[in-house]
């Protein structure tokens, strides 16, 4: 079954996210206290049978946030990738706010 998202609403989805980030202060800069985290890729989520063994990879806040920072002053172009870096900065920040 295939789950649809439209571009207008992860449009408005990004605007209430910094809303929400501006609305807690967060405004102008924050700091992620981690660099290392395990990252499932991509191509192996719906490989449930092989859960019990996943193959992980090491990602780095720290490359993400580098790589995403080149991309925001133009540096370099945004691609497919940058929105896995920026989903990886999108989760350590949430859990920066709200830890689990």
């Amino acid at each position: 079954m295939a789950t649809h998202i439209t571009v207008y609403e992860l449009e408005i989805l990004f605007r209430q996210a910094l809303t929400y980030l501006r609305a807690n202060s967060l405004d102008s800069q924050f700091s992620l206290d981690t660099d290392y985290y395990a990252l499932l890729p991509t191509d192996k989520w719906e490989d449930m049978e092989n859960l019990a063994k996943p193959e992980v990879v090491i990602g780095s806040l720290v490359d993400d946030v580098t790589e995403l920072q080149r991309v925001a002053t133009q540096t370099i172009p945004f691609t497919s990738v940058d929105l896995d870096r920026l989903a990886s900065v999108l989760r350590a920040l949430s859990q920066s706010i709200s830890p689990i």
